[in-house]
């Protein structure tokens, strides 16, 4: 992902990456991105236990069972 931020010459909180994989919402999330998970059927996805609080956290901005405009202005605002 930095390679491509760096790339294309922009800061990493302007971009969001819309990705299925949880362990690249992760790491896109640790860089400041914003993110749109495309998740399957399990509801546990997006989801992840904090390492420090052994907590449940959400680790992603928006989640979608499908991409759809209608569902990235309900639950992805942050794009308009």
């Amino acid at each position: 992902f930095n390679k491509v931020i760096d790339d294309i010459g922009v800061k990493a909180d302007t971009c969001v990456m819309f990705e299925d994989s949880i362990k690249n919402v992760v790491a896109a999330k640790s860089m400041g991105m914003k993110t749109v998970f495309v998740r399957g059927r399990d509801p546990e996805q997006g989801l992840q236990e904090d390492k420090d609080s052994g907590k449940t956290v959400k680790v992603i901005d928006c989640a979608c069972d499908c991409l759809t405009i209608e569902n990235l202005k309900e639950g992805a605002s942050f794009l308009w």
